[in-house]
């Protein structure tokens, strides 16, 4: 069996004077995979395929050829498994939500592994860390669309490890990741691309500005705005591996208004691995096709419906503590809650990969003076390592990237 491993390093940038926190990578060296990231095992077994006859009746079927199953995540680790007989055994990085899609012989994409519940991708963040494998048992392949006996999601609700507003903002954040497994050939050859030769590896993600609302007076815990988040500002991004190494110094990004838009790279210190930042917009991105102009080729990524941006958005709600006499912030403790609604508080495990803490101060055109270090999912208070005091501090910034690779920054203004 061939398993294989890429490596996209981790990488911070900033923009927009926003400090944004690069999605982490798994430990260890490249190709042969090995290293000190911890996997689990995944096992499963392609049985069939169901159709759908004229008369609306669903038929088995013999399943499609499928050669190879190929394992991805936002970090771009990627693991690819031989079929054989219909079974496979591939491993993936423990911890983190991938993309399992399944080829034939000539590499051409077949079909990919729901969990249902609108979450088109395994988010392995719900399985206990203890876990050593997983037996995705019998897989059904239709229309493009495998489905498994294991019901990952329905397991993590009845042990209670999630609620449905936790499964609501995993479905929303999950939306472009999702759509990478879904259309896992951006070149357009008939080719997967991770299983080009040489290799390429194009991930879209979604960085999002977001107001969140206001400390009023005294007040040392803000009010959320409203019944749904305001989003500011957005950017499509992309994060690129091409083992060819033949990398261009710019980009053209046609949006689906057609509209067009030419970007650089932030890293151009490395020959083949970059990120790419496109142009910051107003508001929330438009659903449709992205094409960007990659050398001879023209990748194109589907960007879904992101209106309930304003509902599904996590939001990190802080609260202050001051020191009883000098004034100044001794610790921040914070709560993950949806945006809109009756702004019901999600486990930060499901969603959250890291945060980091911002200050901005309001004598020098709101200069950021006080970072946190990367914070995780596990942590809900921050203890100061400088003094700084409340009264300097015209806003503070919840900034974190989410498991799915998306970028999220949530401002509270001082009113």
């Amino acid at each position: 069996m061939k398993n294989i491993r890429l490596i996209v390093p981790v990488i911070i940038c900033l923009a927009l004077g926003f400090y944004i926190i690069g999605c982490g990578n798994p430990s260890g060296g490249g190709g042969g995979g090995g290293g000190g990231a911890s996997t689990i095992t995944l096992t499963g077994t392609v049985t069939g395929a169901v159709a759908t006859t004229s008369f609306g009746q669903h038929v088995m079927i013999q399943p499609p050829q499928v050669s190879k199953v190929i394992v991805f995540n936002c970090n771009g680790g990627y693991w690819v498994a031989n079929v054989s007989g219909g079974k496979f055994t591939v491993e993936a990085e423990s911890g983190k939500p991938i993309g399992l899609i399944f080829a034939n012989s000539a590499n051409k994409f077949i079909g990919y592994l729901t969990m249902g519940s609108s979450i088109d991708s395994v988010p392995l963040n719900l399985v206990d860390s203890s876990s050593k494998e997983i037996d995705l048992n019998n897989l059904l392949i239709g229309g493009g669309v495998a489905t498994s006996e294991y019901d990952l999601i329905g397991a993590a609700l009845t042990g209670a490890t999630i609620t449905t507003s936790d499964v609501s903002a995993m479905s929303f954040a999950n939306s472009t990741f999702a759509n990478l497994v879904k259309h896992p050939d951006a070149d357009g050859n008939d080719q997967v691309d991770i299983l080009e030769d040489p290799v390429k590896y194009y991930r879209p993600f979604i960085w999002y500005s977001v107001s969140g609302g206001t400390f009023e007076g005294l007040d040392l815990t803000p009010s959320v705005i409203g019944t749904s988040a305001e989003v500011n500002l957005h950017r499509f991004d992309l994060d690129i591996y091409d083992a060819g190494g033949s990398m261009p110094s710019s980009f053209i990004v046609t949006y689906p208004n057609s509209s067009t838009h030419e970007a650089s790279y932030d890293d151009t210190n490395s020959s083949t691995r970059h990120l790419y930042n496109g142009e910051a917009l107003t508001g929330i991105p438009a659903n449709g096709t992205y094409e960007v102009a990659y050398n001879s080729s023209t990748l194109t990524f589907e960007v879904s419906d992101q209106a309930n941006a304003t509902q599904y958005i996590a939001l990190a709600v802080p609260t202050i503590t001051l020191t009883t006499t000098e004034g100044n912030i001794e610790k921040i403790s914070w709560t993950y809650k949806l945006a809109g609604g009756t702004g019901d508080t999600i486990k930060p495990e499901s969603l959250i990969n890291d945060l980091i803490i911002q200050l901005n101060d309001t004598s020098d055109n709101n200069k950021q003076i006080y970072y946190s270090p990367n914070l995780p999912p596990s942590v809900h208070e921050h203890v100061l390592t400088e003094t700084v005091s409340w009264d300097s501090i015209s806003s503070m910034d919840m900034a974190y990237n989410d498991v799915f690779g998306n970028h999220i920054v949530v401002t509270w203004r001082k009113h």
